[in-house]
């Protein structure tokens, strides 16, 4: 693609962050559970505790 792959990636997470509260980068993971029953999420990290339906985790290959 002419320019890059990013745009395509850039294009697509433009809605996410116009929200600040929809999406987080950057914030060190401490822990992660499962919900009570419901089928949430709980993510705790450094600074915050976050619930959600569903997380995306990236880390490098190395670590995995």
């Amino acid at each position: 693609m002419k320019g890059g792959y990013d745009k395509i990636v850039n294009w697509t997470a433009e809605p996410l962050l116009k929200d600040p509260k929809t999406i987080s980068l950057g914030e060190v993971v401490k822990e992660i559970k499962w919900g009570n029953g419901d089928g949430s999420v709980a993510v705790q990290t450094q600074k915050n505790t976050y619930t959600a339906d569903a997380i995306v985790v990236t880390v490098p290959l190395g670590v995995l």
